[in-house]
Formats: structure tokens, C-alpha cells, sequence
């Protein structure tokens, strides 16, 4: 028969490890739970007829001025901030959306899992704020 010692240790550390596995069922539920919205891009549809746009400058439509315009930041569902197209800048360019086969010559979508991507030129930002990460958990997705 074992000691109350020895008994003792093996309670506590079957303890310990249930513990442990507890902390890193909530560590994986909790990453299960993060939600991106929209992480393809595809929740809306880009009006333009050319099939690809940018982020609006105030004033801005799928005529121009400069590039097709869309002001991805209105529509409902996009889940991202755009920041926009300023066509005072140095160069072209600035964060947009588009579909295969565009004007914009994206590589082929073709086996993926999107029918549209994010564009990002010159100083464009697309973001997302994400909330519920916890300092120091692993996140698969």
C-alpha cells in the first residue's frame, strides 16, 4: 500500500494536470472563438463594372477620378476600414478589392476559396479590430 505521502503527490499532481488540460481547453476555445469579419473579402460586391476598385477619395466613383472607385467602408458586412484612395499622392494606388480575371491583373483564384481579394499600393491600410486575444495563447486557424 502506498503511503499517504506518495498518495498525497499523485492526487496533487493528477490535479495539476487536470488543471493544465482545463487551461488549454479554454486556450483553444477561446481561439475558436476569435471572429474576422468577412476574411475573404467576398461579403460585398464591387460595383464597378471593370470588376475591381479602390477605396473612394470623398467624391470618388467607379468613373474616378484616376481608378475605379468604391466606398468599401459604407457597405454593410465589408467588416474592414479602408483607408482612402488619395489621388494627390505620390504615384498611384491605394487599398481597393478585386475579383479574378480583372484590369487590375490579379494572380488566377482559380482552386481557391475567394472569388475576390484585398489590393493593397503605395500607403494603403486595410484593418480590423479584432478583440479577445489572450496574452500568450497559440492561435491556429
Amino acid at each position: 500500500m502506498l503511503s499517504l505521502r506518495t498518495q498525497s503527490k499523485t492526487i496533487l499532481h493528477a490535479l495539476a494536470v487536470m488543471l493544465l488540460l482545463g487551461v488549454l481547453t479554454l486556450s483553444v476555445a477561446s481561439a475558436q472563438s476569435l471572429t474576422v469579419v468577412n476574411p475573404n473579402f467576398s461579403a460585398v460586391a464591387v460595383q464597378c463594372s471593370g470588376g475591381w476598385a479602390q477605396q473612394a477619395d470623398p467624391g470618388g466613383t467607379c468613373g474616378g477620378p484616376d481608378v475605379p472607385q468604391q466606398d468599401f467602408n459604407v457597405e454593410a458586412g465589408i467588416g474592414w476600414t479602408f483607408t482612402p484612395y488619395d489621388h494627390t499622392a505620390p504615384g498611384f494606388g491605394g487599398p481597393g478589392v478585386t475579383g479574378p480575371d480583372t484590369g487590375f491583373n490579379p494572380p488566377s483564384f482559380s482552386g481557391m476559396p475567394f472569388d475576390e481579394a484585398a489590393l493593397l499600393q503605395n500607403r494603403a491600410l486595410i484593418f480590423q479590430e479584432i478583440t479577445r486575444f489572450v496574452p500568450g495563447e497559440v492561435y491556429i486557424s
